[in-house]
Parts: structure tokens; C-alpha cells; sequence
């Protein structure tokens, strides 16, 4: 995958097509990019907050209006259980089962840096980066440092 001014291209295993034409809207800016590893959605951090691309066009998901503080997200996670993982610079991390929303911080085990990434391993764990607290691995119910 990789980002050109004219759009997002995506390899199919035997040639590059076009997943996103970006002339529609100049004014936004795509910092980061992931495709999610339940529903192959391609995420997208914007200028304008998080978007998911769907049919050609980058949109809002309906999931993530449902979501209480609206932080601005700077990494995001599908994991291999089709639940959304976001980043937001309020610290933390916030997690989508596809029913609500839980915010891990101090008060459940986690922590309050910001985290710059997040990994999934073969085991389905899930690894936090933070900047600030080191990494942190998530095991389904808990987390470890």
C-alpha cells in the first residue's frame, strides 16, 4: 500500500489499483494508514480525524460517532476479532467491541501516556507502545507491562 497525490494504491497480488482517488478533497491530510485484519477496512488518520475508505470515497465511520470523548485519534488497531482499537491524544487507549466503547487508562490497569502504536501477535494478544510507560501486552482481560 502506499499513498501518491492522486490516491492510495493497493497491490492485489498481481497489480497496483487504485483504492482511493484524493483529488476529491485536497484540504485533508493522511498521516497514517492500517488495514484491519477481520474486514480487510482500510483506516485512515486524517487532518480531519479518523476515516475508513469505503467504495472509493473516505468517510466517518458510524461505530466511531458513537464514541462518547472525542479525542483526536493518532493510531488504530482492527484486530483479528473485528475490534476496533483507537489511540487519542487524551491518553490511554479506546477499544470498540462493536457494542461500546471501554477507555483503558490507570484506573483499569493500563496506563495514561499516549500510545503510539498498537501490534497484534499470532495469539491474538494485543501490544501497546506508549510513549512515555513502555510496552504493554493485552490478554484478552488484562494487561501486563
Amino acid at each position: 500500500m502506499f499513498r501518491y497525490p492522486e490516491g492510495i494504491y493497493v497491490w492485489n497480488g498481481q497489480s497496483w489499483h487504485q483504492e482511493l482517488d484524493t483529488h476529491t478533497d485536497r484540504q485533508m491530510v493522511i498521516y497514517k494508514m492500517a488495514f484491519g485484519s477481520f474486514y480487510g477496512t482500510l483506516y485512515c488518520i486524517t487532518s480531519q480525524g479518523l476515516k475508513i475508505v469505503d467504495k472509493g470515497k473516505l468517510i466517518s465511520p458510524e461505530w466511531w460517532k458513537t464514541q462518547s470523548h472525542k479525542s483526536f485519534p493518532t493510531s488504530v488497531l482492527e484486530d483479528s476479532k473485528g475490534n476496533i482499537w483507537v489511540a487519542g491524544n487524551d491518553g490511554g487507549a479506546w477499544a470498540y467491541d462493536k457494542k461500546q466503547w471501554i477507555h483503558y487508562t490507570y484506573e483499569n490497569g493500563f496506563s495514561n501516556e499516549t500510545v503510539t502504536a498498537f501490534y497484534e501477535d499470532t495469539e491474538g494478544n494485543i501490544w501497546l507502545a506508549t510513549n512515555g510507560s513502555g510496552m504493554f501486552r493485552f490478554a484478552g482481560n488484562s494487561f501486563t507491562y
